[in-house]
Parts: C-alpha cells; sequence; structure tokens
C-alpha cells in the first residue's frame, strides 16, 4: 500500500488541476443539458454513472498524448495513470468525499489504495490511488462541487478541494469614526492587478 501525502500530490498534479475542473464541467453540463428532460426515468445509480463516464471521457480528450499519462481502458472502466506515482479514477462522492463502489475484490483494492494484487495492465504496485470527484449540489447542477480524494478504506486520507476560489476585492480598514461611531471600510483596487493591466 502506497498512499503519498496531499503535498506530493500538490506538486505532482496541480499542473492538470484545470484539466480536472474542465473535464467535470464538461461532462456533467452534458449530462444535465441532453438528458435533464429524462433524468427523472433514470435511476440515481445510473445517472452516477453516465455523468462518471462523460467527464473520464473528457479527462481522456484533454490528456491524451500529454507526456507521463497512460490511459486504461479495462473491466468496463477508465484508469489514468501519472507518471508512476498516481492512479485516477472518477466517481461520485457523497458528502464525505466517499465514493460508492461496487463489491468486486478490485474496486474494494483501490479504495483500500493496495495495488499489490490489483490485475489492471501498466500499473505499479506502488502508486497511489486517487478519486476525481463531485458533489451534486441539487439546486445548481451544473456546478457541482469538485474533488481531489485518496481513498483509504473507510475514509479518505487527504481530500483537495478544486473548485477555485472567487476572487475577492482588498479591503482596506480605516480608522476614522464616521458620525455614528462606527469603523468605515473601503474597497480599494488591487495595485498588482492595476499595473499588469
Amino acid at each position: 500500500m502506497a498512499v503519498r501525502g496531499r503535498e506530493i500530490a500538490e506538486t505532482e498534479l496541480t499542473l492538470y488541476f484545470d484539466d480536472f475542473r474542465a473535464a467535470i464541467a464538461a461532462g456533467t453540463a452534458h449530462f444535465w443539458t441532453t438528458y435533464e428532460a429524462d433524468a427523472h426515468r433514470i435511476t440515481t445509480v445510473c445517472r452516477a454513472n453516465m455523468i462518471r463516464c462523460f467527464i473520464a471521457d473528457e479527462l481522456k480528450k484533454r490528456l491524451d498524448g500529454k507526456s507521463e499519462i497512460k490511459i486504461i481502458e479495462d473491466q468496463q472502466t477508465t484508469a489514468i495513470c501519472f507518471g508512476h506515482n498516481w492512479l485516477l479514477k472518477v466517481h461520485k462522492f457523497d458528502e464525505e468525499c466517499h465514493a460508492a463502489i461496487n463489491r468486486t475484490q478490485t474496486c474494494l483494492d483501490l479504495n483500500d489504495n493496495d495495488l499489490c494484487d490489483v490485475k489492471l495492465p501498466g500499473i505499479p504496485d506502488d502508486a497511489t490511488v486517487v478519486f476525481l470527484g463531485y458533489i451534486e449540489i441539487i439546486g445548481d447542477r451544473l456546478h457541482p462541487e469538485m474533488r481531489l480524494s485518496c481513498p483509504d478504506g473507510t475514509k479518505p486520507a487527504w481530500i483537495i478541494d478544486l473548485n477555485e476560489a472567487p476572487e475577492l476585492p482588498i479591503v482596506e480598514i480605516i480608522g476614522d469614526a464616521d458620525q455614528q461611531g462606527g469603523t468605515k471600510v473601503v474597497v480599494k483596487p488591487d495595485k498588482a492587478k492595476k499595473s499588469s493591466q
């Protein structure tokens, strides 16, 4: 079992984070713009499987041909190797970043981050498994929460939030009190942004 730490993941995988975000956004958007009228006719498991397949397909389009990337289609699923250290699979997550997995031995081994007995071609035994996933937001299905999670049995070893934080204005607090005795807060433009424009 080889569970690499979050800091190593951020160092080695950050350059793919935009691809991860774009694939999740495109895959979920494809489902909801194409099948929204029929979504009530399928089970939530079927919907999750379809969205997972669309996300995996989007990832393949973005990553195929890049250096150090190996795409593996086996056992009716897609796995992507990033160098020798990482094996990525796509999943739908619950609120705590648990993935609903099949109870096959391969799925259990992947969830335990134990590749010693997993028979997927070209995957090093000491690679760390990571799940790229989304958490559906019922009121805003086109904008799911996006996470990269390292499974470790019953709970993730670590989780990286891939949603980009909104850009906030810089706020300067001025010590002058107004007539009611409060403090004035003035929003000032970001000088670094202004100089780069």
